[in-house]
């Protein structure tokens, strides 16, 4: 399994506006183009630390967490993604409602 994370820090005034516009407009296009799930991660805030090494994110960061079966799953989503315009006019919505311009993009692996 491929998990390809978007980090980004979006103001708390704007997360349900985000939970929504992923759900409805983005999650219907990720599926379309191969994404087997998709999550909205965010931060919980915690006064009971877990670990010593137990931190509390900001409370602005988002993370974006979509799953593929494999690289060449993930290779073709991307690919798609670039050469669907509604994908590319949702995403720019997206991006640009919610001031998501200074992401940072992860790619994980899931052995097990």
């Amino acid at each position: 399994m491929i998990i390809a994370q978007w980090t980004c820090e979006v103001p708390a005034k704007q997360r349900e506006g985000l939970r929504r516009f992923v759900k409805e407009q983005m999650r219907d296009i990720y599926r379309a183009h191969g994404c087997q799930r998709d999550d909205l991660l965010l931060p919980l805030p915690s006064a009971k630390k877990y670990l010593p090494f137990h931190r509390n994110l900001k409370p602005t960061l988002c993370v974006e967490q979509l799953s593929f079966p494999d690289r060449r799953t993930l290779g073709r989503f991307m690919k798609e993604m670039e050469n669907d315009a509604v994908a590319r006019s949702a995403t720019a919505r997206y991006m640009a409602e919610f001031g998501l311009h200074n992401c940072v993009f992860t790619l994980l692996t899931a052995d097990g």
